[in-house]
């Protein structure tokens, strides 16, 4: 094993006591996307990474999800049956199109005997973990990278379908999707001027020193 000079261990020690450790820097925000039978998209305006903070090592995208629908119908004028069905779709954007999770609801199915009037509906839930997704590459990590914000949104659309036996039937949907983003920066920072010039002046002392001892030797 190589051992190092015992004059070169003062320089080592202080190098170590000055590197950068690699930090982190947390974005996360919430929107609710309303329903519809055209897709619904919007931004989760996220900031990117200010280059002057370091060096962009890592990206980290967490998507959390929950639904909600109210399914109102009056049948008081119809008779037979009526039949409510709805799929949904969820989907988390990067950079446009590129689809980072995808989550489908249903069928769901509601009947109900007519002449009626009601209601269906699902209960407020807490949001659940949808998809996970890392950033590594340098193409990658450009588009993460600037003062504006991430191309990172949500798209949402429902395909509710009604149908009912004979007569009249009124009916409405209340229809969303909560979704949350949590955008994780990796990063190594740029050393403070301070820690510099200290390292460089401790440096330049050490080096000085070494060489006025050779010059008496």
């Amino acid at each position: 094993m190589k051992t190092i000079p015992k004059t070169c261990c003062p320089v080592i020690v202080l190098m170590a006591a000055f590197s950068v450790q690699e930090q982190t820097l947390t974005y996360s925000n919430s929107i609710v996307v309303p329903g519809g039978t055209a897709p619904t998209v919007l931004a989760f305006n996220i900031p990117q990474f200010n280059l002057s903070e370091g060096t962009l090592d890592s990206v980290s995208v967490t998507m959390y999800s929950s639904f909600y629908f109210l399914f109102t119908y009056n049948g008081s004028s119809a008779s037979g049956e009526l039949t409510f069905t709805q799929t949904s779709s969820l989907s988390f954007l990067y950079n446009g199109s590129d689809v980072l999770s995808q989550r489908n609801l249903g069928p769901f199915t509601f009947t109900a005997g007519l002449p009626s009037q009601g209601q269906s509906f699902t209960p407020p839930a807490a949001l659940t973990l949808q998809g996970q997704s890392f950033f590594s590459d340098v193409a990658d990590l450009a588009i993460f990278a600037g003062t504006g914000e991430i191309p990172l949104s949500a798209d949402y659309y429902n395909e509710p379908t009604v149908t009912w036996t004979s007569g009249t039937v009124t009916w409405s949907l209340d229809d969303s999707a909560t979704t949350a983003a949590v955008v994780t920066y990796n990063f190594t920072p740029v050393p403070e001027p301070s820690s510099m010039s200290l390292l460089m002046l401790s440096s330049l002392a050490f080096l000085y020193r070494k060489q006025r001892q050779r010059s008496l030797a």
